[in-house]
C-alpha cells in the first residue's frame, strides 16, 4: 500500500486523487465496505458544496456512482449513532441514549440487536471491523458478529498524533487479507473528529490564507484531505487484495457544530441543527448507479437495509428504516421518505428533531438542565438555522410536536437497555481526549 507522510498531505503534495477510482462492474458484489467518517459534516465536503478543493478521489467516486442530496443522522454522537446505522433501529429502541442519559453512561447494544454483521455472518460471508473511536469497541457491544475486529488501543500514537485513518485502513487490511471469499467490512475512521489540530494545521494555515490563526472550520476542511487519503488508501489496499469490484459506503454518524453557526455549538452530542445531524451518504460500486444524485430525505437507519438488499442478502428482521437500493440503482431520483426522526440525551440535554422536506422543527425538553428554548422551527432551505418561525407557523408545531411523542411512545415499548462493565482506564483515556467524558 502507497505511503505518505501527514506533513506531504497536508501540503497537498500527495498523489490523491491521480489514480482512478475503480469502474463498477456488472453482478452482485462479494465485497461490501462501509466506512463510517466520524464526525463528518455534510456541507463541509466539496460534493455537497464546499467550494475548496479537499476531497479529489471521494469527488471521482461521486461522479461515478451515488451521492444522497439529504442524509439527516438518528443521534448527534457516535455510540447511538453507530448503533442506529448498523441495526437500522432508531437509538431510543437500542436503549442507548435515554432519559438518564449521562456523558459517562455506560449502555451499549443489546444483544438482542442484530447487526449488519451478523447478518452478513449468516448468510455466510467473512466479517472484519475496525475503530478509531472507543464508543464503537467491543466493550460497548457493537462488534456483534465480527469474526475479526481492530480496536486503536490508545488514541495517540508516540508522536502524539490522532490515529490517522490510513493507520485504522493498514490494520483493517492486515485482517481481510485472511479472508477468502464474500467479505463484509466495517471501518470507522476519525480524521474529522476533535482535537483537529494535530496533523493538520499546515494546511488550515494556507487555507485561512496566512490569517492567525486558522479558524477552527479551516481545521476541519484540512482533516477532511486525510479522510480523502483514508478512502484512496483503502481502495488501493481492496485492490492488492483482488477486491476492486467493491460495493463502497461512505456514511458519516453525525455532523459537527464548528460553531457555524454559533448556534451549533462547537462540537457534537448537545444540538440538532443541519451542522450536526446532516451526513453524507455516498455509494460506489456493482449495481450503484452512476453519476446519480437523489433528492429528498433519508436517515440513519436506511442504511442497513439499503446494504442488504444491494447486497442481495435477505434481510433476518424488520427494523426502522427504509431500503434505498431502488434510488442507488437509478431506477428513481426521489426518496419516499416524508419525515426524519433525530433525538439526544446527552450531558443533561434532551432535545428531540423532526424534519420534512419543507421544515425542520427542533423539540427541547424543559425540564432537562441546559435547555434554551422549548420549540424551534426553520424552513429547510434555512440550513443555517438563521430564522426561527415557530409563532408564525403554530399549526405546523403542533402537528410535529404530537408526531415526535408518538413516536417517542411507540419507541419506548420496544426498548431493550444493556448496560456495560465500567470502562477500563485505557478506554476511559480515549473516551476523555476525545471529548465525551468532562
Amino acid at each position: 500500500m502507497k505511503k505518505r507522510t501527514l506533513f506531504a498531505f497536508a501540503l497537498g503534495l500527495s498523489g490523491c486523487g491521480v489514480r482512478p477510482p475503480p469502474t463498477p462492474g456488472d453482478g452482485p458484489p462479494q465485497t461490501v465496505i462501509v466506512l463510517i467518517g466520524c464526525t463528518l459534516r455534510a456541507d463541509r465536503m466539496p460534493a455537497y458544496g464546499n467550494p475548496r478543493d479537499l476531497m479529489p478521489y471521494l469527488d471521482g467516486l461521486v461522479d461515478d456512482g451515488v451521492l444522497f442530496e439529504r442524509m439527516i443522522a438518528t443521534a448527534p454522537w457516535t455510540r447511538p449513532a453507530v448503533g442506529s446505522l448498523t441495526t437500522g433501529r432508531y437509538p431510543l429502541v437500542l436503549g442507548i441514549d435515554h432519559p438518564r442519559q449521562s456523558v459517562r453512561s455506560s449502555r451499549g447494544l443489546h444483544p438482542d440487536f442484530t447487526t449488519l454483521a451478523e447478518v452478513f455472518s449468516g448468510a455466510g460471508w467473512s466479517t472484519v471491523g475496525a475503530t478509531a473511536n472507543p464508543n464503537a469497541n467491543a466493550h460497548f457491544n457493537l462488534t456483534q458478529g465480527f469474526d475479526s475486529y481492530f480496536e486503536a488501543t490508545g488514541l495517540w500514537r508516540d508522536d502524539r498524533r490522532k490515529f490517522p485513518g490510513e493507520y485504522v485502513v493498514e490494520e483493517w487490511l492486515k485482517l481481510a487479507a485472511e479472508v477468502d471469499g464474500p467479505l463484509y467490512g466495517q471501518l470507522l475512521v476519525v480524521d474529522t473528529h476533535s482535537p483537529l489540530g494535530l496533523g493538520v494545521g499546515d494546511y488550515a494555515w494556507m487555507l485561512a490564507h496566512g490569517m492567525v490563526p486558522p479558524a477552527t472550520v479551516d481545521e476541519y476542511d484540512a482533516a477532511l484531505r486525510n479522510l480523502d487519503a483514508t478512502i484512496e488508501a483503502l481502495d488501493e489496499g481492496l485492490a492488492a487484495l483482488g477486491r476492486d469490484q467493491r460495493l463502497f459506503v461512505l456514511v458519516g454518524d453525525h455532523g459537527e457544530g464548528l460553531n457555524f453557526p454559533e448556534r451549533a455549538g462547537h462540537a457534537h452530542g448537545r444540538m440538532l441543527y443541519d451542522a450536526n445531524v446532516q451526513v453524507p451518504w455516498v455509494l460506489h460500486g456493482p449495481g450503484v448507479a452512476r453519476g446519480h444524485r437523489v433528492v429528498g430525505l433519508a436517515e440513519s437507519v436506511d442504511v442497513w437495509p439499503t446494504v442488504l438488499d444491494l447486497a442481495g442478502v435477505a434481510p433476518t428482521n424488520p427494523v426502522d428504516g427504509t431500503s434505498m437500493a431502488e434510488q442507488v440503482r437509478g431506477a428513481a431520483d426521489h426518496t419516499p421518505k416524508e419525515a426524519a426522526y433525530s433525538e439526544t440525551f446527552y450531558g443533561g440535554t434532551h432535545k428531540a428533531r423532526w424534519t420534512t422536506p419543507e421544515w425542520t422543527f427542533i423539540y427541547t425538553d424543559p425540564n432537562r438542565r441546559h435547555a434554551d428554548g422549548e420549540v424551534e422551527l426553520y424552513r429547510a432551505r434555512d440550513r443555517m438555522a438563521d430564522v426561527d418561525v415557530s409563532t408564525k407557523h403554530l399549526g405546523q408545531v403542533n402537528t410535529y410536536t404530537m408526531a415526535i411523542e408518538r413516536l417517542r411512545t411507540q419507541l419506548l415499548a420496544e426498548q431493550k437497555t444493556w448496560e456495560a462493565p465500567e470502562p477500563d482506564a485505557e478506554t476511559e483515556a480515549q473516551l476523555r481526549e476525545l471529548g465525551y467524558l468532562e
